[in-house]
């Protein structure tokens, strides 16, 4: 069963060395978030044709721009986190309803991972990365701000959309087939494989409506409205939460999971999911007409400019398949761990994965996303001084807030992980796997903020050599200490996380040294020095919440006092931090605070 895979940072698909090629589908710089859409550029708006203004490439990005950029972040990562918590629920409640190991689950998530997993490959890396620049780019440079290149891609991709969906539609039954082990293809499961292949037609037509939903919602995000997009998910999970209630209320929770679905059942299910997803897409309707985008079908594809889109769209097709690959070699070398029996395999991988990558959504993606249109209209204008302050300012203020958060799971990682799985030794296994994980989240945030900016500057190729380097390192060091080293079955997966953290490192040092080489008026803004300070102010607060962690593990037992270990670990760790860096006045930490005293003393 898949979280919602529409959510920042998520692909619907298994935890890969890079998993968010989309917004998944799922920080703070300066956080207030708009109740208005805003120009893309209200400070400094660049009629069609003009050129830069003299010394517009040395400008700053202007205060107002830095709190609107801001206060989206603020507003995407509120939705997002809200998203998560109701699919949470909502995975709860389908667990109750048809189990977690069981035929029906296995029926249920496969049939419903096929068209998020066709969608992220064919469609989400080429429209959060390439659509919102050109939008940018149209809506500065065409008389009617991008309305007819907008509605000619909006007809095209409808047309791909509708096209492939029908087809695997058509050919549910191969899909099930390549999707499902040969011991479903038995004539003993011959009826859970029916089932599977009728879910699997039934909730097909999601990949439509994701499809709508995607490219909508970056219509919005290019138009500064960035809060539907990231909050139309929680639209999704609450109708699935109330028709899997109904379905509860006619099944109950105590129905024979090993059986096949009966065709009522699979059409509530199936249907809920479905439904969800029409919801999520239909909610940004109103959105759009706030914006004043009316959409008007164009078929008048020829000599219009999209032929520069498809070639742009290539690179990341190339990254995406990239990614796919190097998730199928992480994932078979994490089961060499359980072959023998136990170890720390894939399900360790997938559980540490899920909690490492939180960050990772509620910041890094809500900001970059919100940073996006800034940076494209920056790179169409020439305003290359303000690119890069854009940039850089991104990154020290989002590694103010994932340095500290880096830290703290290194030290509270194996703690917060036997908790959760109280009474198994799994949970040691998922801990020191995100302890290892963790050490890669900063590297991961500049290797992001940097790949993003060459999508925003229209160099994909770029983009793609960030995206090899880091797969490479990745999966060279993975080989090594799996298959060279032979790391035993406890520490494969902490291993992989290993891997995962060297290859983010190398190539976000590669990444940021090919962006300053392109950008011809970089300024030399120091990332090192704030980010080593960060560094140095989070040390001493998480080493404190690591004593408290193992001083209340040595003489207290029991799940109370885990808990209250654990949070004043946290809260110790965190006024730490805030301390020595305030005192300290680091770059990045004092934007952050200034912000929430702001917005403290206004809503005072």
């Amino acid at each position: 069963m898949t979280d919602d895979p529409m959510e920042p940072g998520d692909t619907g698909s298994l935890p890969t060395p890079e998993a968010d090629v989309t917004t998944e589908p799922d920080a703070p710089t300066e956080l207030d978030v708009p109740t208005e859409p805003e120009p893309i550029d209200p400070d400094a708006p660049v009629a069609p044709n003009a050129q830069p203004a003299p010394n517009a490439t040395d400008a700053p990005t202007p205060p107002s721009r830095a709190r609107s950029i801001g206060r989206a972040t603020l507003l995407m990562a509120s939705g997002t986190l809200v998203s998560r918590i109701l699919g949470m629920v909502k995975m709860l409640l389908l667990g109750y309803l048809i189990g977690i190991a069981s035929r029906q689950a296995d029926i249920y998530s496969v049939a419903n991972t096929v068209p998020m997993s066709v969608y992220v490959l064919i469609a989400g890396g080429v429209l959060n990365a390439i659509l919102v620049p050109q939008l940018v780019r149209a809506q500065q440079e065409d008389e009617d701000k991008g309305q007819a290149l907008t509605n000619r891609l909006f007809t095209a991709f409808l047309l791909i959309l509708a096209l492939m969906t029908i087809l695997l539609m058509v050919g549910g039954r191969l899909v099930a087939w390549l999707y499902s082990s040969s011991e479903w293809h038995t004539p003993a499961l011959a009826p859970h494989f029916d089932s599977l292949v009728f879910m699997t037609i039934l909730v097909m037509p999601q990949l439509f409506f994701y499809g709508v939903f995607a490219f909508l919602g970056q219509v919005l995000n290019a138009n500064g409205s960035f809060g539907p997009m990231m909050w139309a998910p929680v639209v999704n999970n609450v109708v699935q939460i109330a028709l899997f209630a109904f379905y509860a209320t006619v099944y109950g929770f105590g129905s024979d999971w090993s059986q096949p679905f009966s065709t009522a059942q699979a059409l509530i299910l199936g249907g809920a999911t479905l439904i969800g997803v029409v919801a999520q897409a239909a909610v940004l309707i109103p959105a759009l007409r706030h914006i004043g985008f009316h959409y008007r079908p164009r078929f008048d594809f020829l000599h219009t400019g999209l032929g520069h889109f498809a070639g742009l769209a290539k690179w990341v097709i190339v990254v995406v398949i990239i990614t796919e690959g190097a998730a199928w070699f992480v994932t078979r070398l994490a089961t060499i761990a359980t072959a023998g029996g136990e170890g720390a395999g894939n399900s360790a991988y997938t559980n540490a994965y899920i909690i490492f990558m939180v960050p990772h959504s509620l910041l890094t993606v809500s900001l970059v996303t919100a940073l996006i249109p800034t940076l494209a209209a920056d790179s169409s204008a020439g305003r290359w001084g303000s690119f890069a302050h854009s940039v850089t300012s991104g990154i020290r203020s989002l590694c103010a807030a994932t340095v500290p958060l880096s830290f703290l799971l290194v030290a509270v990682g194996v703690p917060l992980c036997e908790m959760a799985y109280r009474g198994k030794v799994g949970g040691t296994y998922v801990g020191w796997t995100l302890v290892a994980l963790a050490l890669g989240i900063v590297p991961m945030t500049v290797q992001y903020v940097t790949q993003r900016s060459f999508y925003a500057k229209e160099d994909p190729r770029a983009a793609a050599a960030s995206q090899a380097i880091q797969m490479g390192v990745t999966l060279a060091v993975d080989f090594i200490l799996v298959l060279g080293v032979k790391v035993s079955p406890a520490w494969v997966a902490p291993a992989l996380g290993i891997g995962l953290g060297a290859g983010y490192l190398v190539s976000a040092i590669a990444t940021l040294g090919m962006l300053r080489r392109s950008v011809p008026q970089w300024k030399k803004e120091s990332l090192l020095r704030p980010i080593v300070l960060q560094c140095l102010a989070a040390l001493p607060g998480s080493l404190i919440a690591a004593v408290i962690c193992f001083y209340q593990k040595a003489h207290f037992v029991g799940l109370i006092p885990d808990i209250i270990g654990l949070v004043i670990a946290v809260l110790v760790a965190g006024g730490v931090y805030l301390g020595v860096a305030k005192l300290a006045h680091i770059e990045g930490v004092d934007e952050l605070l200034a912000m929430v005293h702001r917005r403290g003393a206004r809503r005072g």
